[in-house]
């Protein structure tokens, strides 16, 4: 299937950081490698868009509901 499908990968972590996640590196040039040959990057700039606390719904990440309340 090479070079037929789209992977989609999003990061926190700077690319140049993403060897420290392995423990060998050979591995991690191995398969970082074979990742950032054919891609596309976008590096995002900016504020996060992720909602601010003050934007959240109440119940917002309460995962101790139960189905009836």
């Amino acid at each position: 299937y090479h070079k037929h499908k789209s992977v989609a990968i999003s990061a926190q972590l700077p690319v140049k950081n993403w060897v420290s996640i392995f423990k060998d590196q050979t591995i991690a040039d191995a398969v970082l490698d074979r990742i950032v040959r054919n891609a596309y990057r976008f590096d995002l700039k900016g504020p996060s868009r992720r909602p601010t606390i003050e934007h959240m719904p109440a119940d917002a990440g309460d995962d101790n509901k139960t189905a009836s309340e």
